[in-house]
């Protein structure tokens, strides 16, 4: 199972998919971000994870619904309009900026004209293996499935299972109920207690995939959860647990594995 579900994502063809896809994201973010009505905890600017990529969900402009959908099944952005119609943008290893160029030419056909209030779309090209694309999506709708078994198991409020543009990563995040003392209650972000779940595809502290658990504040609490064989400490640019994904693609069921790993953190954490 290990294997089919959690499947290995290593190699310098990941690294560079993982580079394109996460500037991708980024696009369909902004759009996300320009147009969604504020959520608490930013939870407006996501993408959710589908059965072929990451949705914006529906976009409200001018007048006209439309979604937008990373397909990383075979790469591309699939349109859809209120009206059912459908249009899709190849990806070849374009930049970023020129991917979003491409979507805006569409919505034009469509009389939607947006300006994005986002200037972090990158001008570089990409390149992209199809193979590892659909790799992570396998591996995005695992973890998804591991967060929505976890989260049946819980009283406190959680947020939507959710992929993050910025950082690219899958999250979950858990309210305890408390609150942070002279923290500014306009700001839920600093002013509530919340746990965080995750898994990253690699990033600029841990290189390769890994999951993570991490506590605000007091992330130190996590220290004393019992940590499963793989699991450690975190305490390098974020403390938290850690879990490197090669845990997962070895592990006979992983899915249980994380869950009882959550579940331990979940009480020193609360």
């Amino acid at each position: 199972m290990s294997s089919d579900f959690f499947p290995s994502l290593e190699g310098k063809a990941w690294a560079q998919t993982r580079t394109a896809l996460h500037d991708y994201a980024r696009v369909l973010g902004a759009y996300r971000k320009t147009l969604s009505p504020r959520r608490k905890h930013w939870w407006h600017i996501s993408l959710r994870p589908t059965l072929t990529g990451l949705n914006t969900g529906p976009l409200w402009s001018d007048g006209e619904w439309f979604s937008l959908e990373l397909d990383l099944r075979r790469p591309g952005v699939i349109m859809r309009n209120g009206e059912g119609e459908r249009q899709r943008v190849n990806i070849r290893g374009e930049s970023g900026l020129d991917l979003q160029m491409a979507i805006d030419e569409r919505l034009l056909e469509w009389g939607l004209e947006i300006t994005l209030e986002d200037d972090s779309i990158g001008d570089a090209p990409h390149q992209v293996d199809a193979d590892q694309s659909s790799q992570l999506h396998v591996s995005l709708l695992s973890f998804s499935g591991c967060l929505d078994r976890f989260r049946s198991t819980l009283s406190q409020e959680t947020s939507p299972i959710q992929v993050w543009p910025h950082h690219f990563d899958l999250a979950m995040l858990v309210l305890t109920g408390g609150t942070v003392e002279g923290a500014d209650p306009e700001d839920e972000t600093r002013y509530d207690e919340q746990l965080n779940f995750g898994f990253s595809p690699g990033d600029e502290h841990i290189a390769q995939p890994y999951v993570y658990v991490t506590r605000y504040p007091e992330p130190e609490r996590l220290a004393q959860a019992q940590m499963l064989d793989g699991a450690a400490w975190h305490d390098g640019g974020w403390q938290g647990i850690a879990v490197p994904w090669m845990v997962l693609t070895e592990t006979d069921h992983p899915m249980d594995w994380l869950v009882e790993q959550f579940r331990q953190a979940i009480e020193a954490g609360l």
